[in-house]
């Protein structure tokens, strides 16, 4: 058995030897299995993985200042060619969580993070 990615073996792999190998590709990358029987026949077949996001698509903030001058006073995750964000979870540095969402619009004011939990302002943190 031969397992290469973009023509180069272990290219973004877990594993090349196991039955279920984990790919984790930073760009399109194109795996090839081929395998021999014992007769010396072989045969192979291809599986292309296609990155959707590239650079600048996704922007997600590290800071916000939710101080109600209307300027980044929520924390909101913005993109270009995407339509939803499967969920966001926020915790605080003690583990908590603080804001929990799931299939959010992207840029949806509606389900950003105001900074706050149940109704109460959090301490800044990262």
């Amino acid at each position: 058995m031969l397992l290469t990615g973009n023509g180069r073996p272990l290219l973004f792999l877990s594993c090349v030897d196991c039955l279920s190998p984990v790919s984790k590709p930073s760009v399109t990358t194109t795996y090839t299995l081929k395998v021999y029987n014992s007769d010396g026949c072989s045969s192979s077949d291809a599986v292309t993985i296609k990155m959707l996001c590239k650079d600048n698509l996704v922007f997600i903030p590290n800071a916000f200042s939710p101080n109600g001058d209307t300027k980044n006073d929520y924390f909101t995750i913005k993109g270009t060619g995407l339509k939803t964000i499967r969920s966001i979870t926020i915790y605080n540095r003690g583990g908590k969580i603080l804001f929990a969402r799931k299939d959010v619009a992207i840029d949806d004011r509606n389900n950003s993070w105001d900074g706050t939990f149940n109704g109460e302002p959090q301490d800044a943190g990262t």
